[in-house]
């Protein structure tokens, strides 16, 4: 009887840990469904669990199951035991290394680099990653560094603003100026030039007129 038991709850056990390696609730093992036509298409993923990730996919708008989430975050908390060490809700997200991702989408983003204490841009796949990934750097910094969020020192850097971009408006300006003036001058000149040769001719009709 006790040997009968001993099996009994040693299945238990295993069904537990297979159950909490491949997901915190019974919908992450639900398989990924595209549902039906309907009004609320879009992007979405689904837990796989062979791989333990989420994986987008595009939702046809009606129907479906409950293993579908809006966002990576949300979908591995829920579903991996990954989740809280990817997505964590306090610092420690900030001391996670820069995850592309390996979709095939192009998003500018912005990590924290917790050995220079800065944060940079860095292309997001779309897909997969963690929690180190900020839409604005003023969002990255107030997240990982808010010391200098709130001396605005962040806005310092040249990633923030195009310096190229800048020297080029102001040399591109100052050239306009200067073509602006050059021209002026020449078109007094001309102008002058004019001037005095109408101003000879009245004097030699003037003298014509006198000599008849």
């Amino acid at each position: 009887m006790n040997y009968v038991h001993t099996i009994i709850m040693m299945a238990y056990l295993v069904s537990l840990s297979i159950s909490s390696s491949s997901g915190w609730s019974e919908e992450c093992n639900l398989p990924k469904d595209e549902g039906e036509m309907g009004v609320m298409l879009g992007y979405r993923l689904y837990y796989n669990r062979t791989t333990d990730r989420c994986h987008p996919f595009v939702y046809k708008g009606a129907g479906g199951n409950e293993n579908r989430f809006l966002t990576d975050m949300e979908c591995m908390r829920h579903c991996s035991t990954l989740g809280e060490k990817l997505y964590p809700d306090d610092e420690r997200v900030c001391l996670i290394e820069k995850d592309p991702g390996y979709c095939k989408a192009s998003y500018t983003m912005w990590y924290f680099d917790s050995l220079e204490k800065k944060c940079f841009k860095f292309i997001y796949g779309g897909c997969v990653g963690n929690g180190n990934r900020f839409l604005t750097r003023r969002e990255c910094y107030q997240r990982c560094a808010p010391e200098s969020a709130d001396n605005g020192l962040f806005w310092d850097e040249d990633e923030e603003i195009n310096i190229g971009l800048i020297v080029g408006i102001i040399v591109g300006c100052v050239s306009i100026i200067v073509l602006l003036v050059t021209l002026t001058l020449v078109f007094l000149k001309k102008k002058q030039k004019k001037e005095k040769r109408h101003g000879k001719g009245k004097e030699t009709q003037q003298l014509n007129v006198e000599l008849t």
